[in-house]
């Protein structure tokens, strides 16, 4: 069997980079936004030792409530990532869960 790289996947799993690119293009679109949010959740880690995460808030699932400011986010011309910021702050406080200690 022939492997690839140092992970040792079989060639045959292996996907077609042609197959990628949709979602090399969506990564392209969103990444700016995608780390706004990978931020907070740092922000939140640091700042909150014990805490849950809700699986809704207000009937809705954190990651669709993303996607759907994700898409708000690219029907801006040009964002302000501060403003941005303190948007997805409000959400993922929104979904937290504070334990008592």
């Amino acid at each position: 069997m022939n492997y690839c790289c140092d992970i040792h996947l079989p060639v045959s799993l292996l996907i077609s980079p042609s197959l990628l690119s949709p979602a090399i293009d969506w990564w392209a679109t969103n990444k700016d936004f995608w780390q706004i949010v990978r931020n907070e959740w740092d922000i939140a880690f640091e700042e909150k030792v014990d805490f849950g995460v809700k699986l809704k808030s207000e009937g809705k699932s954190l990651i669709k409530t993303m996607y759907v400011l994700n898409d708000e986010w690219n029907q801006k011309k040009n964002p302000s990532k501060k403003k941005w910021q303190k948007k997805v702050r409000f959400i993922i406080n929104n979904y937290i869960l504070q334990r008592e200690l």
